[in-house]
C-alpha cells in the first residue's frame, strides 16, 4: 500500500495556501487517486467544506463519506446522493472490512483526535484500505476550537510532519 501525509500550514501574515498547491502537493504523491477510479471512503467532510470532493468525485471513485457529527451527516445525505454517507469514528473501523476500499482520504482531520490516537486510527484505515491513504492536516500548534456547534472540529492535538513519518508515510509541507 502507498500511503503519504500532505501537511499543511497557513501563514498567519500573508497570502493563505492556494488549493491549487494542495492539489499539486497530493497529485504529485499520489497520481493514481485522481487517474485510476474505485471504492474511496472519505473521512470527515462537514457542511461547508469537502476538499477535493470535486476533484476525487469527477475521477469516477464510488463514495463512502464516513463523518462523527450528526448533523453533518444528515446534510450530507441530502446534498451528496452520489455517495454513502455514514456516521462513525476513524477510530471505531470494525464494521468495514479488510480492504473494502481502494483509498482512503482523511483531509484536515487526523488534528481533530488525540496524539496518542492517530496511529492506531491510522491503522485501522490502512487495514480497510488496498491501495492508497492520504491524509492532511496542519502542521505544527494550530488552536481551532468548536465550530457550527460541533465538538468534533476541535483541534486535539498538534502535529508534525515526524509523526507521519514515523509511520512510514511520505510527506509534503505546504507554507
Amino acid at each position: 500500500m502507498t500511503s503519504f501525509l500532505t501537511s499543511l500550514k497557513e501563514k498567519i501574515f500573508g497570502k493563505k495556501d492556494s488549493n491549487a498547491e494542495r492539489v499539486a502537493s497530493v497529485t504529485k504523491l499520489a497520481p493514481k487517486i485522481f487517474e485510476e477510479p474505485g471504492k474511496l471512503i472519505y473521512v470527515g467532510a462537514r457542511q461547508d467544506r469537502m476538499d477535493f470532493g470535486n476533484e476525487l468525485k469527477g475521477a469516477g471513485h464510488e463514495f463512502t463519506i464516513l463523518e462523527i457529527f450528526e448533523p453533518n451527516v444528515k446534510h450530507l445525505t441530502k446534498v451528496c446522493p452520489w455517495a454513502t454517507v455514514i456516521q462513525g469514528d476513524v477510530r471505531n473501523l470494525e464494521n468495514f472490512s479488510e480492504d473494502e476500499f481502494d483509498y482512503a482520504f482523511w483531509w484536515h482531520g487526523p488534528e481533530h483526535i488525540k496524539e496518542e490516537e492517530l496511529a492506531d486510527a491510522v491503522k485501522g484505515l490502512e487495514k480497510i484500505t488496498k491501495k492508497i491513504v492520504v491524509l492532511g492536516c496542519p502542521w505544527g500548534d494550530y488552536p481551532q476550537h468548536h465550530l457550527h456547534g460541533n465538538p468534533y472540529e476541535e483541534h486535539e492535538a498538534s502535529l508534525y510532519p515526524h509523526h507521519f513519518e514515523d509511520m512510514g508515510y511520505v510527506v509534503d509541507t505546504i507554507g
